[in-house]
């Protein structure tokens, strides 16, 4: 149970399409309206904060942040955080298990 806390998620994968033989998702560089092109692609990830407002914009920020960002926001605002990265690897905070939230 999660205990005066907030979860969230967020992932490349449910909101994407094709056009032009070109493979788009909902998460856009505004700036060039093109899809975020990282070197290191976090494809999903799991927040759990303070508050559901901090879970929520950690998740979307995630997947657009170089992981090097992503590891210093969350020693930062003292989140737990799975997250799962294009090529399989998995990044997991120390404290992070669903089941055993106080």
């Amino acid at each position: 149970l999660l205990n005066k806390k907030g979860l969230a998620c967020s992932s490349r994968e449910k909101r994407k399409w094709k056009y032009n033989n070109n493979e788009f998702n909902h998460i856009v560089e505004t700036r060039s309206f093109n899809n975020i092109n990282l070197k290191e692609k976090v494809v999903g990830s799991f927040i759990i904060a303070e508050n559901l407002s901090v879970a929520d914009s950690l998740a979307t920020t995630f997947l657009i942040s170089p992981v090097n960002i992503a590891r210093s926001l969350i020693s930062k605002y003292k989140i737990e955080c799975l997250l799962i990265l294009e090529n399989g690897v998995s990044i997991m905070s120390s404290g992070f298990n669903l089941l055993a939230i106080n």
